[in-house]
Formats: structure tokens, sequence, C-alpha cells
């Protein structure tokens, strides 16, 4: 999780760094043939892979444009963003890539939003607090 106390203009540069493939931890696994494997640096490596190919493909919005989405719609400090495929059909939504957003808000709730990460679009919301820190829409 990201500190609170980290500098506003370096934490779009951090987060994009995370998502761009910062150190992984090893742990080490042997395969039937004796072979020693860093599972989770590898579990790590497909996931960015199939991120970038995602991003490539132009199936998600850049990271920078969920941010600037954020910081528009919502007042708070961003803790934490992740890209993730869900597939979870008990969630009522289509598999695909979605953004999981957590922040802080003013009065000191975390909330969390979900952006899908093909269109940008804001498609829910957790948390105390969510409608407290919506920043009013400019018409």
């Amino acid at each position: 999780m990201m500190k609170s106390t980290l500098p506003r203009l370096l934490l779009p540069l951090t987060l994009a760094l995370m998502l761009a493939g910062g150190p992984a931890v090893a742990d080490d696994d042997d395969d039937d043939h004796g072979n020693r494997h860093h599972r989770r640096e590898r579990d790590h490596e497909s996931d960015h892979d199939l991120a970038r190919a995602a991003r490539e493909a132009g199936d998600i919005v850049p990271l920078q444009r969920i941010l600037d989405t954020v910081n528009a719609q919502f007042d708070g400090v961003l803790l934490e963003v992740e890209l993730e495929f869900e597939d979870d059909h008990d969630k009522g939504r289509k598999p695909g890539w979605l953004y999981e957003v957590k922040m802080r808000t003013t009065p000191g709730a975390v909330i969390k939003l979900y952006y899908d990460a093909r269109t940008g679009a804001l498609i829910g919301t957790r948390g105390r607090g969510v409608d407290a820190a919506r920043r009013p829409q400019s018409r």
C-alpha cells in the first residue's frame, strides 16, 4: 500500500513504475526435474505481460487517464491502484479488465472506486463517504 505522505507529484510516477514491472518478490519452487523457479516473480511477469499486451492492443486505457478521471471526480488522497482481470460473474459484470482505486477521503474514510479499464468509466464504488468525496461536476 502506498503511504499518504508520498508527495502528490511522485504518486503517478510511482504507480506507473509499479505497473511497469518493479521488482518482484521471488519465491523459489522446484519443478519435477529439480529446476528452481521463482513462482511469484514468474506470476508477476505474466500478469505484467498480459496487462502490457492489453494496453498495446487498445483493450485498456492508460493509467494516467484513470488518475486524471479520479482526480476530476473525487477529492482525497490516492492510496493504491490495481489493474485486475475480473471474470467473477457473481458481481454482475462482464469479464474484463478493471482498475481498482483506493483513496482516503478528506474526513479520513477509505473508499474503493472501480473503473472499466476498457472505457475508463466509473462502474462501481465501495465504502462510507463516497458521496461526500465526489467533486461537483462542471457543466
